[in-house]
């Protein structure tokens, strides 16, 4: 469970077109690699019993076989260690770095901070003084929609599958939450551990928020920090939405401001990183393949509150 730091109100422009396939487009709006990797060195990561905090996750051991869990010591490593195994055989190794080159990246992270504004009203009522939390689920799913179809209707031969494929993030889905039911001490835990660092940088006046991303396909949750900047409730308050055009079929739709068009923005950025720019790709083996068809096809588990 990590959180970011923030150290200066960042101004992201509005985004008001996308084509997946417009490279001039991307390489104009997109993080380099150099500000993901800085922003995900600045992530904190506290330990998973205790809740110590860590700046980097230098001073913690990572769980092995999983690579989410973080433990300040050997024994706070075995005293989670029953509710830790119930999901640790089912996580992604490398969800995490995913998730943090995602928050670390500015403009995904403020697309994100988007649909919290709207869901809680926070352009009229900015929450300060208590954590809200959202549910993302994400999956790691294939780059080629040709794949996808393929996969679909059963037209991949054993070999094939074999070979695995390239895949990527994608959000699939942000769903508000009960706080009072939520959130539990350990997200409480996340959520303090946010909000007073960045309190000090001069956050003090913006809302902190909790975001879990439960991996589609599994029990296993990670749980978030975010600052809700003032960009994010400006760009409510100007109900600016987005322009979308089709790499398909084109034409351009005007699309509104809403928590859809902000994960739809999300996804396509994503397909549009041909190159992996934004750190977000990786390949997919037989055992990924099998995991994302059985979460397509509702195959899916409920998140593990205990982690």
């Amino acid at each position: 469970m990590a959180a970011p730091e923030q150290e200066e109100q960042r101004h992201i422009p509005i985004i008001t077109a996308v084509h997946p396939e417009n490279k001039a487009y991307f390489k104009e709006i997109a993080a380099p690699k150099k500000v993901i990797r800085e922003g995900r060195s600045k992530i904190a990561v506290s330990c998973s019993q205790c809740m110590k905090p860590s700046s980097n996750g230098a001073e913690l051991l990572k769980c092995s076989k999983c690579k989410i869990a973080w433990y300040c010591s050997r024994e706070c490593q075995k005293a989670q260690w029953p509710t830790h195994k119930k999901v640790c055989k089912e996580a992604s190794s490398s969800m995490p770095k995913f998730l943090g080159s995602f928050i670390a990246n500015p403009l995904l992270n403020h697309t994100l901070q988007v649909p919290f504004v709207l869901a809680f009203d926070l352009r009229k009522n900015p929450i300060l003084d208590q954590p809200l939390i959202a549910r993302c689920d994400v999956q790691i799913e294939p780059s080629d929609m040709t794949y996808i179809m393929s996969l679909a209707f059963g037209r991949m031969s054993p070999a094939e599958l074999a070979k695995g494929t390239e895949g990527m993030l994608q959000v699939k889905t942000f769903i508000p939450l009960d706080a009072e039911k939520a959130i539990d001490i350990t997200r409480m835990e996340v959520w303090k551990n946010t909000k007073y660092p960045n309190k000090e940088r001069g956050f003090a006046g913006n809302p902190t928020v909790l975001v879990d991303f439960h991996m589609k396909g599994t029990k296993q949750t990670i749980t978030y920090g975010l600052v809700i900047e003032d960009s994010a409730i400006e760009r409510v308050k100007a109900g600016a939405g987005f322009a979308m055009q089709s790499a398909i079929f084109g034409g351009q739709t005007e699309v509104p401001l809403t928590t859809q068009a902000c994960l739809d923005f999300i996804n396509m950025h994503i397909r549009a990183d041909k190159k992996n720019q934004l750190r977000l790709r990786t390949h997919m083996t037989k055992e990924d393949v099998d995991n994302y068809r059985n979460a397509v096809s509702g195959d899916d588990e409920q998140p593990d509150k205990s982690e």
